[in-house]
């Protein structure tokens, strides 16, 4: 898949995101001197036609082979207090530069505040509402491509895509709405890397925007090569856009389920029509810097 290298999916537990994956060695030292290299985290967001803006406080980024304790990447007074994740589309935040140990890690941990106000996010229609972590979340799933790489006096990029659109939803009763934060973590070599960038349609044979029954959603779940999962994508709107703003350059295969306001598919891939066939998925390819824009047509 090209460049990158490793992508993991987090999940929130007590407000922690954590992710699990195989364990491997860190690298050693060398006369008593650690080898280290330039980790660069950035984060970033795909937007949403409902949420014009999702404030979080993010408290702690860490990084961690499992054997030992756990590296602090960026602390509290690294971090700003409020972050507007949708407005971080075309401009990812730059977090900071930090010089970490070479080796093979297997987990990333985002802490989130859990103070009351420390959320909050404003709808397309102006309304504001408070946001809180979902309370006793312990269960999640977890998917991990690869473990994390670092070589030694080189730079890589940690992105962190926070996902508004389905790591929030609001409560049946009240004002509150409730987040449970869908984070995929990649690894990508170099400092400054070129991603690409997907958008498209789901629409239905008569060219409508496709409708999700009661209590559902339309989601676009994006695999890379191996059948991992990389990224979702909310189907909002007229005529049924989605877009997925950066990935690493390669090839894709995108599915079109229903699926929950928690992201649990509902039904197994839609019937899409490709060409005149009627298939599971519709394949992409990504070029660095550019984008693709598939137009999906469901058969109903």
């Amino acid at each position: 898949m090209g460049n990158m290298t490793r992508i993991c999916l987090l999940w929130l537990a007590a407000g922690v995101l954590v992710v699990v994956g195989v364990l491997g060695g860190c690298g050693g030292s060398d006369g008593g001197v650690t080898p280290t290299g330039t980790l660069r985290v950035a984060l970033t967001d795909a937007p949403d036609d409902q949420i014009a803006e999702l404030h979080v406080h993010i408290t702690s980024i860490q990084l961690s082979n499992r054997a030992e304790a756990a590296i602090v990447l960026l602390s509290d007074r690294d971090i700003p207090d409020d972050i507007d994740l949708v407005g971080l589309e075309d401009n990812p935040l730059m977090l900071g530069d930090v010089n970490v140990r070479v080796g093979r890690y297997s987990e990333i941990r985002v802490l989130l505040a859990d103070e009351p106000g420390s959320h909050w996010l404003r709808l397309a229609d102006g309304t504001v509402h408070p946001v809180a972590l979902r309370e006793g979340d312990v269960e999640g799933g977890t998917r991990l491509v690869e473990p994390f790489e670092l070589p030694a006096g080189q730079a890589m990029t940690l992105l962190i895509d926070f996902m508004a659109a389905p790591s929030v939803y609001p409560r049946t009763q009240g004002d509150e709405w409730e987040m449970q934060p869908m984070i995929f973590a990649q690894g990508v070599d170099g400092a400054n890397p070129n991603y690409a960038r997907i958008t498209g349609t789901v629409r239905d044979r008569g060219g409508q925007a496709l409708e999700a029954p009661p209590g559902q959603i339309v989601g676009v779940f994006i695999q890379n090569q191996i059948g991992e999962l990389v990224a979702v994508a909310d189907v909002t709107g007229t005529p049924g856009p989605f877009t997925v703003p950066r990935v690493v350059p390669g090839r894709y295969a995108l599915k079109v389920r229903y699926t929950t306001a928690l992201w649990e598919p509902q039904s197994d891939p839609l019937p899409l029509v490709v060409g005149a066939q009627v298939q599971n998925f519709v394949q992409v390819r990504t070029q660095p810097g550019g984008q693709s824009a598939p137009n999906i047509v469901v058969d109903q």
